[in-house]
This record gives C-alpha cells, sequence and structure tokens, in this order.
C-alpha cells in the first residue's frame, strides 16, 4: 500500500493557500496597525506631556499640533487643516513669521496662528503686532469695493485705500502673497517670551484632518469613527471563528472517516492472511490424528 496516497485530508488542507478573503482582512489589519500604532503613541507622549505642564500645549521633538478652527489665514492655512509649530527662541522671530502664540485679548488662553506684522520694544519688552492674511485681505478689498461704488472722488478713495496697502511675498512661499493692511490688526500686540509664544509655523499641514479630529470628538463622531468600526471588528471576528471551526469539524470528520477507512482495510488484510494460513494448520492438525492410530493398527 503506498503510504504517499494515505495522507490524512487535514495535514493537506494545512498546506492549502489562504483564502482571498484572509489575505485581504491581513492586509487591512497591518495598515491599520502601520496607521495607528504611532498616533497612539503620538498621543500618549501629547496627554503626558499635557499633565506634566498644562500651560502650554503639548509638544513632540519640539513642534506643537495644533487643529485651525477659522479661515484667519486661507488660503495659506485652511479652516480643519492640523498645522505644526516649532518651537523656537523668541528673539528669533521676525516681522512676516507666521506665530502661534496665546491671545492677549482672550480670557480661555485661546491660541491664535497669524503673521507679524509689526515688531517694537518697550519697556525692555519686545512685541509682535499681528494681523491674519484672510482678515487683512478682506478689509482690504471690502474698503476698494466701497471706494470703487462710490459715486464722488472715487479714484481719489481708491488711492487712498492703495496706500494703506503694502503686498507682500512670503519669505518662505516666494509664489504666496499677502496684504498688510493698515487699517487692520489683532486687538492686543502679544509679548515675545518664552511663556506667550508657542512657535513659529513650519509650513506643514494637514488638510481636513482637523475637521475629522473634531467630528470625533462628538457623540456622532465616536459612534460611527470608534463604535461602528470597532463593533464591525468583532462581528468579523466571530464569523472569521465559526468558519474556521466549522472548517476544522469538516476536516476531524474526513480525518475520522479516512482513519475508520484504515483500519477496515487492514481488517479486511489481515482476515485475507488468517484464510490463507487456514489450509496448513489443517493438514498439520490431520497427520497428527493419524500418527496413534497407525500405532494402534501395529498392535
Amino acid at each position: 500500500m503506498n503510504k504517499k496516497e494515505n495522507k490524512p485530508s487535514a495535514e493537506v488542507a494545512e498546506k492549502e493557500p489562504k483564502s482571498t478573503g484572509s489575505k485581504v482582512a491581513f492586509i487591512i489589519g497591518l495598515v491599520l496597525c502601520i496607521i495607528l500604532v504611532p498616533i497612539l503613541i503620538v498621543n500618549c507622549v501629547l496627554i503626558v506631556k499635557n499633565f506634566t505642564n498644562p500651560d502650554k500645549p503639548p509638544s513632540l521633538f519640539g513642534y506643537t499640533p495644533m487643529i485651525v478652527l477659522t479661515d484667519s489665514m486661507d488660503p495659506l492655512i485652511a479652516e480643519g487643516d492640523i498645522i505644526l509649530s516649532k518651537t523656537v527662541d523668541p528673539d528669533s522671530v521676525e516681522v512676516g513669521d507666521v506665530i502661534s502664540f496665546f491671545d492677549p485679548s482672550s480670557p480661555d488662553d485661546a491660541i491664535l496662528t497669524h503673521r507679524v506684522i509689526e515688531i517694537y520694544t518697550e519697556g525692555g519688552v519686545r512685541y509682535a503686532v499681528t494681523a491674519g492674511d484672510n482678515n487683512a485681505n478682506r478689509d482690504y478689498q471690502r474698503d476698494l469695493r466701497n471706494a470703487e461704488e462710490a459715486k464722488e472722488n472715487s479714484s481719489d478713495k481708491k488711492a487712498e485705500v492703495a496706500e494703506k496697502a503694502t503686498i507682500m511675498k512670503d519669505k518662505n512661499r516666494p509664489d504666496y502673497e499677502y496684504v498688510v493692511y493698515g487699517s487692520h490688526r489683532d486687538s492686543k500686540p502679544v509679548e515675545l517670551n518664552d511663556k506667550e509664544l508657542v512657535g513659529t509655523y513650519s509650513y506643514t499641514r494637514i488638510p481636513f484632518v482637523g475637521k475629522v479630529s473634531m467630528f470625533m470628538q462628538t457623540t456622532w463622531g465616536w459612534v460611527i469613527c470608534i463604535a461602528v468600526p470597532l463593533l464591525a471588528f468583532l462581528a468579523y471576528e466571530l464569523i472569521s471563528r465559526k468558519k474556521k471551526d466549522k472548517s476544522k469539524e469538516k476536516d476531524m470528520d474526513a480525518l475520522l472517516a479516512e482513519l475508520e477507512a484504515l483500519k477496515a482495510a487492514k481488517a479486511a488484510a489481515e482476515g485475507a492472511e488468517a484464510s490463507v494460513e487456514a489450509p496448513a494448520d489443517t493438514s498439520a492438525n490431520d497427520g497428527a490424528d493419524d500418527t496413534p492410530n497407525d500405532s494402534s493398527e501395529e498392535e
């Protein structure tokens, strides 16, 4: 009997390639781990830093991630972006830099990210006058439209508006222009010190992700982004385990059936061998019976 032909089906099943669904599930799980594990580590570090130093926004390797809630710096920075501000020496801040700082006019320590349009020193303290690019541009465009709509001295009013507006190029983005408009600036200048200054904009932003992050903080966001995927994962695991259990039962039944078949074949073979050996034993017994009879006849 050829032993290679009688391998249990369970062993053969183990060597069969995995199904396409299993491969896809494995790839999706691997990708999610690659994405989520670093995010989880970063969030843990930020949470720890927030507890150890509650007076400053948490940072990692000198970079502070922040969600942009307004369009005051659009189109350089859009509402819903996540931006990174880099920790710097306050004395290194210059006119034209985009800085993140605690708003001196806010009672709840809100953080603004605006452009420095002027720096001055008073009483030995260095101050920065700031403005949002989009805010200044809106004021300039509004005044320009009003001047164009005026019936009298329209050209003079347009000239007055133009005199107050200076078109500048961003030193870190030469292709980007912004308006420094004389009538627009933030309500209070900010002191350039380690306490008030968070950092300068690193020109690194992740579009739209901030909106997703804010949505996840709501009840529906938690349900859709966390609860539903978790339940779907658990349901998939249960279904997958049931399928695996059924497959194992099927393989086990096939293995037992094959073992029974092997036992039956073995028993049949042993029976055939016994039937072949039986005549030889009978002739031997007959010879033994004849011996006493012969001896009696001789007597």
